[in-house]
């Protein structure tokens, strides 16, 4: 990762909101599509496959968007 990136917690990641962070947390549940290279879905505005829930370090519970490239 060649970008600079802030480190946050669960009180900071509304200031972050679609920007890359670095989040100590730990994963509670990972939401993947059927097929690997099937894309996110947006079904009722809830985004559907290619999500996890993660307990942040302050003990927040925050749904991430994955990226394809990058491993959790």
């Amino acid at each position: 990762m060649t970008d600079i990136t802030p480190r946050v917690n669960g009180a900071r990641m509304s200031d972050y909101m679609g920007r890359t962070v670095r989040l100590i947390c730990k994963v509670t549940k990972v939401r993947v599509p059927v097929a690997p290279q099937t894309p996110p879905l947006i079904l009722a505005g809830q985004i559907v496959g290619n999500t996890a829930m993660v307990e942040a370090s302050d003990g927040a519970s925050i749904e991430v968007t994955l990226s394809l490239a990058r491993n959790l």
